[in-house]
């Protein structure tokens, strides 16, 4: 067992009963990004959390799903089963009201991660249809040929090479292959990753061997497209970069980092099937 701090999140099975906002967990972000060399970029972190429930006055069950995003340069983040079992420990509490539940979460979560962040908690009926990613316009590098890949490979900026036979270039470019692992419990955390540049071209197959190194790596989500930024910024040189990691539910919460070059940018609304 790792030696974090966080020893009782390591536990597999924690059964929180009653409401205790002491069970959020913060994680400080400069824990990872002291060791990146190249970390000037604007974006966020939207969590969706969708296992949310409480008591109203008259003892009636209501559900909700609950939504918020977190600037990109805040000092701390929340760790996602902290957050889980926070939620979970709202499931027999009596709120008098909607609004009470709303400023409950956003004071118990500014303790955690600052007032920097937006909260939006949604209720039935939820909307029938979702927009899936837009994907007629990318280009998908996961159907590239390459030989003998070493799914035990660490991800270095080295392995990221340009594509000199050709010139400047505009290119959307994603992966439904990626996976990491997560820091604390080590069970697998998947996302699709749409990658937006403008620069000199890149060798698409080092991007992918790039990206499918990640495999056996521990981090967590933020912590991971963090350095992907880094790296890509360090050895390709881009003009402009652009990622989001749309990265697939587990325990009830979704989490989408997005990091860009640039403080104006789009984000990609939608949803990858898998989630």
């Amino acid at each position: 067992m790792q030696d974090d701090g966080l020893k009782w999140l390591h536990e597999s099975s924690v059964v929180i009963d009653a409401y205790n906002p002491k069970l959020l967990q913060p994680i400080n972000r400069s824990s990872s990004r002291d060791k990146l060399s190249h970390l000037s970029f604007f974006g966020y972190d939207v969590w969706q959390a969708y296992e949310v429930s409480f008591l109203q006055p008259s003892g009636l069950p209501k559900v909700a799903t609950l939504t918020f995003k977190l600037d990109t340069n805040s000092k701390q983040v929340v760790e996602s089963k902290s957050l889980k079992l926070y939620l979970n420990s709202l499931n027999n509490h009596i709120f008098d009201s909607d609004e009470s539940v709303y400023q409950t979460i956003k004071k118990d979560l500014a303790v955690i991660i600052g007032n920097d962040f937006e909260l939006d908690i949604s209720y039935p009926p939820f909307p029938s249809n979702i927009d899936s990613l837009p994907f007629k316009d990318w280009f998908s590098i996961d159907q590239l040929n390459i030989d003998q890949l070493d799914a035990h490979t660490t991800p270095t900026a080295q392995m990221l090479k340009l594509d000199l036979q050709s010139g400047q270039k505009t290119e959307k470019l994603y992966t439904q292959l990626f996976r990491a692992n997560c820091l604390v419990t080590n069970q697998p955390d998947w996302a699709t990753v749409l990658i937006e540049y403008h620069g000199a071209s890149w060798d698409k197959k080092s991007l992918l061997a790039y990206l499918l190194s990640y495999r056996n790596h521990q981090s967590f989500h933020e912590q991971c497209i963090d350095s992907i930024f880094s790296d890509i910024t360090m050895s390709l040189k881009p003009d402009k970069l652009y990622i989001q990691a749309n990265f697939m539910r587990r325990g009830g919460i979704d989490i989408t980092p997005v990091r860009s070059s640039v403080k104006e940018f789009n984000y990609i609304h939608g949803r990858d099937w898998r989630q």
